[in-house]
């Protein structure tokens, strides 16, 4: 049975540990169907560079 889950993190998901680590694991999970909403604290330069990069 998929679950739904919110994730909160302190650090942002475009900080290297949100990027190597925890989005790779939550993208995985979603593949077996789980839901996740995040709620994460971007740095304001590092959350620019990455919106500029999409």
């Amino acid at each position: 049975m998929a679950k739904k889950a919110l994730y909160i993190s302190y650090d942002g998901m475009t900080d290297p540990l949100g990027q190597s680590q925890v989005l790779p694991y939550l993208i995985k999970l979603t593949e077996y169907g789980h839901q996740f909403h995040i709620i994460s604290f971007e740095k304001s330069d590092l959350f620019t560079e990455k919106k500029k990069q999409n």
